[in-house]
């Protein structure tokens, strides 16, 4: 009877506590917020956060004003309290998004019943106790409750436990206190054998805190017991409340559910007849009966779970990627089930640290963007709201606005190409149009993304000298090549190419030069063997002249006049070659000729020569005399054989003849270029009569004749 009387006095004297200070409670409190006070914060708060999204993004804006008269903020947005009615500094509570306990999901079901009474920690001095709390105890992880991250907790031996603190004590905590989760609200006890205990369980993200009134009953009665639990759930911060069996022998009342702040934002439940059909209380004072017949059932469980933001809203338009957007684009998303408002932000980055736009406060579902430069890259995303929070934001999605057509990719002639021909195309990519026009097929191949009708027309200049005007300037090409004929051989030319769309010309590629081939070389001349000319050694020296501008020359020397098989078929960069040693056969007639070559291609061939090699062979010892000299020939006389040797000191044109004695040529052994060397040759003369016989050596300037005789 003390204990009840105490607790009257008390309570009288808080009534009249609030009836003497009334008008504060309406305003910012010391602990407390009344229903006014924090209306009046979270429409501030909402003002607040829009203040500062316009500071972001350069704005000039005037600080947010609370229309209460509770709070002010400076220029850059920080928060303090209006002056108050008692000019004491007060507490600002915590902003958060919405007080959402009330809109907590409830489901009922029924679990085995295990009791922590051997395996958890008992709340020291709990046992057999009476309107005492205890506190703080970790939760053993973080717990969010009310929108706001909770690690600790406080019990009281009256059926409730409060975050953060240790609570007062209480017979009705939904009623009285904020931030309470009561599974059993009244005046209580612990019994003897019975005590208060915690215990958290589980792995990482999936751990449950469990706190168990162990064997408790009503005040002052004995013989009731009842154990019951709270259970805490991490990652989905569902609230259980689980009971088990008693002893159920008095009557009285619980106050049964969970609040928040103000405690006015509660959930909780009530029933005269059947904890098994409870329904949602309809004020924060009501209770659910307990007596002999009407109690909870063993395994009895009553979740409440924060209901989830709403679904991320699904973008529309302009999609990833979009180029060619118009200026003033209407950006669209879907709805969001259950979404009171959206917050749309665009960004010139993909991370959005540069924000250019950012809106908290959209109701639609669709929003029409300002001017922005063409071409450049900008990203915008949504995210959806409802009484708990913000949903993620939707994914990046980035557009350009419309410009003109692109530039056009050059492909060939490459740039600085060289030996071109002076006939040739022009080939360059086909643009992409970055409008807004319908694009009636859309097309993705190796030069890119492009509709068919988007570019209109491409410009097409060419020249032989950038500081004076093109020579040739086309813009009605509809296709991505430009054919060129007549262009000069061995010259610098520059191209480049621009597009037109709707909204006009594009820019211009860069240059890209190409350098067209030399001319073609003109046919040598045939300088020796002369045509026709007989007495030519088998190695005998092949000499055309030199001609300008050829890079190579393809001599053929054939018995056959068609070359169809040549004795001699090859390319040379000099405009002579010395036959081979044994490629040529002796008194045999040859035909040759020569044509000249380079990167621009092939001349005519030479007009076509022959000669006719020496019936006799000629033979060298590879040292180089110093004189000019012609030896007497052996045997002399001789039958029908005789052996001539000659020296030849530097290479010369060298012609050996034989005349009879009344100074008649019958024969000529060489008559060749030949090189310095030691050489001899034979006159076989069996087709001769006998007689007297001069031979002459003529090399270059020398001339010496000798005398022999045929005697047969």
């Amino acid at each position: 009877m003390k204990k009840k009387l105490s607790t009257i006095i008390a309570l009288v004297l808080i009534s009249v506590l609030v009836i003497a200070f009334y008008p504060l409670t309406n305003g910012p409190g010391n602990e407390i917020d009344s229903p006014g006070y924090q209306k009046a914060k979270q429409d501030y708060y909402n003002s607040l956060i829009k203040y500062r999204e316009d500071l972001a993004l350069g704005k000039t804006v005037n600080p947010p004003v609370d229309p209460a008269g509770y709070f002010t903020a400076d220029e850059s947005g920080n928060l303090s309290l209006a002056n108050s009615q008692t000019g004491e500094l007060r507490k600002i509570q915590p902003f958060v998004e919405q007080d959402v306990v009330n809109t907590y999901v409830f489901t009922q079901s029924t679990q085995s019943y295990t009791s922590i009474n051997t395996t958890g920690t008992m709340v020291a001095g709990s046992s057999n106790c009476d309107d005492a709390s205890y506190g703080t105890f970790p939760i053993g992880f973080t717990f969010t409750y009310n929108g706001t991250a909770q690690t600790t907790f406080g019990v009281c031996c009256n059926g409730f436990l409060s975050f953060g603190s240790v609570p007062s004590s209480s017979y009705t905590p939904l009623s009285t206190w904020t931030n309470v989760i009561a599974p059993g609200g009244q005046d209580c006890q612990l019994y003897t054998d019975g005590a208060i205990y915690y215990q958290t369980t589980g792995s990482a993200p999936n751990r449950v805190c469990t706190i168990e009134w162990y064997h408790q009953g009503f005040w002052p009665s004995s013989g009731n017991e009842l154990s019951y639990q709270i259970k805490l759930y991490e990652t989905t911060n569902a609230v259980q409340l689980v009971y088990g069996l008693g002893n159920h022998t008095s009557s009285s009342v619980f106050q049964v559910g969970i609040n928040g702040s103000p405690n006015t934002d509660f959930a909780n439940r009530t029933t005269t007849s059947n904890w098994s059909s409870t329904t949602a209380g309809g004020s924060n004072s009501a209770t659910c009966t307990f007596n002999t017949t009407v109690y909870p059932a063993s395994g009895l469980t009553f979740q409440w779970a924060p209901p989830a933001p709403p679904p991320t809203p699904v973008q529309v338009r302009p999609v990833y990627g979009s180029v060619g957007r118009p200026q003033n684009d209407t950006l669209q998303w879907n709805a969001s089930s259950g979404a009171t408002n959206y917050n749309l932000q665009l960004a010139t980055d993909t991370t959005f640290a540069t924000l250019l736009y950012s809106d908290t406060t959209l109701t639609g579902t669709q929003y029409t963007i300002g001017t922005f430069t063409p071409l450049s890259t900008y990203w915008w995303r949504v995210r959806a709201k409802n009484a708990v929070g913000w949903s993620a934001f939707s994914p990046g999605w980035k557009f350009k606005i419309m410009g003109p057509a692109t530039v056009p990719v050059l492909l060939t002639p490459a740039n600085n190409a060289v030996n071109q021909p002076i006939s040739l195309s022009c080939i360059w990519s086909r643009s992409i149009d970055q409008t807004a026009r319908p694009i009636p097929l859309h097309i993705i191949s190796p030069e890119g993304e492009y509709s068919t009708d988007a570019v209109s027309n491409y410009w097409f200049e060419i020249y032989s000298d950038t500081t004076a005007a093109p020579f040739v300037r086309d813009s009605t090409l509809t296709d991505t090549t430009r054919a060129l004929t007549g262009l000069t051989n061995n010259t610098n030319y520059w191209w480049r190419v621009k597009a037109k769309n709707n909204i006009g010309w594009g820019a211009f590629s860069a240059y890209f030069k190409f350098t067209t081939v030399v001319a073609v070389p003109a046919a040598p001349s045939n300088i020796y063997p002369a045509n026709g000319s007989t007495g030519i050694i088998p190695s005998t020296l092949i000499d055309w002249s030199l001609v300008s501008g050829a890079a190579t020359y393809k001599l053929q020397v054939s018995t056959d006049s068609t070359f169809t098989s040549a004795q001699l078929d090859t390319t040379v960069s000099v405009d002579s070659v010395r036959i081979p040693v044994g490629r040529l056969l002796n008194n045999t007639r040859y035909y040759w000729h020569v044509r000249s070559q380079n990167a621009g291609g092939n001349s005519a061939y030479s007009p076509l020569w022959n000669f006719t090699t020496s019936p006799l062979s000629v033979s060298g010892t590879g040292e180089i005399p110093k004189v000019f000299r012609l030896y007497p020939a052996y045997p002399n006389p001789f039958n029908p054989t005789a052996t001539i040797k000659f020296d030849i000191p530097v290479s010369s044109a060298v012609n050996i003849e034989i005349f009879n004695s009344i100074g008649q040529s019958v024969g000529t052994l060489v008559n060749s270029d030949m090189e310095a060397g030691s050489y001899s040759v034979i006159w076989d003369a069996a087709g001769s009569s006998s007689g007297v016989y001069f031979y002459r050596l003529t090399a270059g300037n020398y001339t010496e004749i000798h005398k022999m005789v045929l005697l047969k």
